[in-house]
């Protein structure tokens, strides 16, 4: 039952966290792109934590010369979580996969 309320702990509590605490200026915005990530698995490691196989997209573009590049990357990755004084944090991220979709 716990790791059911962890699991969807960070479907929803993290992305909704992080945009709020770090994109100020576009909550709405980061909040979606965040929640769009969809979460796989989740295991105990080994120092205690957790392990997240993760998957997300991200949309981007870039100006310069007169026009626009449009990218759209495809990323995979086991993000490891520990709990220090209480806090959860972000111990690792290894990244199995990258793709450009466009």
């Amino acid at each position: 039952m716990l790791r059911f309320f962890i699991h969807y702990g960070i479907h929803f509590i993290v992305p909704i966290s992080v945009g709020i605490l770090f994109f100020k200026e576009h909550q709405k915005r980061a909040i979606l792109i965040l929640l769009s990530a969809i979460i796989i698995d989740l295991d105990r490691n080994e120092e205690g934590g957790y392990i997240a196989d993760a998957k997300w997209t991200v949309r981007g573009s870039v100006n310069h010369f007169g026009h626009t590049h449009y990218r759209q990357n495809q990323y995979r990755a086991l993000v490891s979580f520990i709990i220090d004084n209480g806090n959860w944090k972000i111990n690792n991220i290894e990244i199995l996969d990258a793709r450009r979709l466009y």
